[in-house]
């Protein structure tokens, strides 16, 4: 295809504090088989306390006006995506976080996909890479369907279209035309865009042979925050899309529930709570053979890590999400304003 045919492209990346990964997530764009001067990057930095924004400096005199660094005053994901809307000259554009890098023909499969008419969105699939003992573990429990269930761009699988995908590339009209990103959502906002981009009649194709590694947390204690904000913006995602509810969203806030009761249960009736417990050792149970007979360890120092890991991932996302429920009356404003926002303009029939 002619390259006069071809969109612009703009790559909004949202990042704090990354400075380990900002380079190689940068010039994975840089790099790509896309044509140079079609193709440009808006970095929104956080205010982080690293080096983060040296290094992207350093990146701008490097490589010129094909990159922007611009502030995010309010540290969010959806607030640089919603700025990154209003100031961007490209017609395609794609979200890429500050600890992720790109294969060389992501942007251009994407945008030949989309050219084409087989889908209105396109991403490829997460997979999730780590420097050193744990956060392999980390990586490898977040690609599993033990950790993550059917999370598609996660854990891969066959070519189709899916309700959500992350960094996908979209037509800037029909981001525009579906509405703004919801800046309550420090996590999920994403998950929360796409579904209403569906609503509005809009298919997202994922595309798994389109790898995009992106470098998992370093330590338990970040991961556990992770989680914990992902269960506790969960909650207003559902209640806006109450159809796209699944098992996998609810079993962690409901083990955290049961949990509660066990504890009671077995200090006043202690024969319900012992038969209450049945769940929690056959998850336990499941989670310790999955870690031994995977196929997917790379030593038995990763085995023995998987199951510390997946626990502390699925108890804080539970935890996050039973802290929504409770925290709901105070957050009920955003959350009204959410619930009420237009679902956007529905999607034009093809001629």
């Amino acid at each position: 295809m002619a390259e006069r045919e071809l969109p612009v492209v703009t790559v909004i990346m949202p990042v704090r504090n990354e400075s380990v990964y900002i380079r190689r997530a940068v010039e994975s764009v840089i790099n790509q088989d896309y044509p140079s001067h079609l193709l440009n990057i808006l970095v929104f930095d956080g205010r982080s306390s690293d080096a983060t924004r040296t290094i992207v400096s350093y990146l701008v005199r490097s490589y010129g006006s094909r990159i922007t660094l611009l502030d995010n005053p309010r540290r969010t994901v959806p607030f640089a995506m919603n700025r990154g809307l209003e100031v961007t000259t490209g017609e395609v554009v794609i979200r890429l976080d500050g600890h992720c890098s790109l294969p060389p023909n992501y942007v251009s499969t994407c945008v030949q996909r989309l050219l084409s008419g087989d889908a209105d969105a396109v991403g490829g699939r997460v997979m999730a890479e780590g420097e050193g003992i744990l956060p392999q573990t980390i990586a490898w429990a977040m690609s599993s369907r033990f950790g993550v269930g059917a999370s598609y761009f996660r854990v891969g699988g066959e070519e189709r279209f899916v309700n959500t995908v992350a960094f996908a590339a979209h037509w800037k009209e029909q981001l525009q035309g579906v509405g703004r990103f919801f800046e309550y959502l420090r996590r999920n906002s994403d998950d929360e865009f796409n579904f209403r981009f569906r609503e509005a009649g809009y298919s997202i194709l994922m595309i798994p042979r389109l790898s995009i590694t992106y470098w998992s947390r370093a330590s338990l204690l970040h991961l556990a925050k992770q989680f914990l904000q992902y269960g506790f913006y969960k909650l207003p995602v559902l209640l806006r899309h109450p159809k796209y509810v699944s098992a996998r969203h609810l079993l962690p806030a409901v083990f955290i529930a049961l949990g509660i009761a066990v504890v009671i249960l077995l200090i006043f009736a202690p024969f319900w709570g012992l038969l209450l417990l049945i769940p929690y050792i056959l998850y336990l149970a499941g989670l310790f053979a999955y870690s031994l007979l995977s196929r997917f360890a790379r030593s038995f120092k990763h085995r023995l890590l998987f199951p510390v890991v997946v626990l502390a991932m699925h108890v804080s996302y539970g935890l996050g999400f039973f802290w929504s429920v409770i925290c709901l009356p105070f957050n009920i404003r955003e959350i009204k304003r959410m619930l009420f926002a237009g679902a956007g303009k529905p999607k034009k029939d093809k001629k």
